[in-house]
């Protein structure tokens, strides 16, 4: 599975300073990375094989788009994250404004 930052980056973004939630915060990167990726769709390509594997430095912007996932799923655990419209099939939109770039377009 992947995983586009690392425990010890989320931890740090988290301020968590002991190992009690560390399942929990991995399965967390794990789901953000995985969103984050889908949102790429095919560019994910480019740092990510069909396997998971990273295989290119993550950009910033993409890392910190996936530690402000992080963040909003494991400090709103069953919650809507914060946005006030539930999360739906969708980032929110501040989210998606900090990896918009590396998204492959869609074609109508």
């Amino acid at each position: 599975m992947t995983m586009l930052v690392s425990l010890d980056q989320a931890k740090l973004h988290l301020k968590m300073d002991h190992d009690l939630d560390d399942d929990d915060i991995t399965l967390k990167i794990h789901a953000a990375s995985g969103m984050i990726l889908n949102y790429m769709k095919d560019n994910a390509l480019l740092f990510v094989d069909t396997s998971g594997v990273v295989i290119a430095d993550i950009p910033y912007e993409i890392k910190a788009a996936t530690l402000v996932l992080v963040g909003m799923l494991y400090g709103n655990a069953g919650e809507d994250g914060g946005t006030g419209s539930g999360w739906s099939n969708d980032l929110p939109p501040y989210i998606r404004g900090m990896i918009y770039r590396y998204r492959t377009p869609t074609v109508a």
